[in-house]
């Protein structure tokens, strides 16, 4: 008994430690790192915001449109309600602030974000 005790609480171990890997976040790319947090329009002052978290989701604008996100080969990819895009960036002011565009997706407005 006790070993049939062992063996099923090393296969549970086992079966979670496969489990753990298989959820992959965007935080596992460094550059995706940069983005997650909440970011403030800052070419007007209407105070519209994107939050990126580190979960691949986003949620943009006074309208909470929301989607999924990922980054790669310098270039972001939005995903919202069935529409996908994919925008280049960069970064500058020690990654403070994000350049986004030039495309305007999803009423997703390109241009300056800074990092609150």
């Amino acid at each position: 008994m006790k070993k049939k005790l062992m063996i099923i609480g090393f296969v549970m171990f086992v079966f979670f430690v496969v489990l753990s890997g298989c959820s992959e976040n965007v935080t596992s790319n460094p550059e995706a790192k940069k983005f997650v947090g909440t970011w403030v329009y800052a070419d007007t002052q209407d105070g519209t915001t994107i939050k990126f978290s580190s979960d691949g989701t986003f949620l943009y604008g006074i309208a909470g449109h929301s989607g999924t996100w990922t980054v790669q080969n310098g270039e972001i990819q939005l995903v919202s309600e069935g529409e996908s895009a994919t925008q280049t960036y960069s970064f500058s002011n020690g990654d403070t602030t994000l350049r986004i565009g030039p495309r305007d997706t999803f009423g997703f407005s390109p241009g300056n974000y800074t990092k609150q």
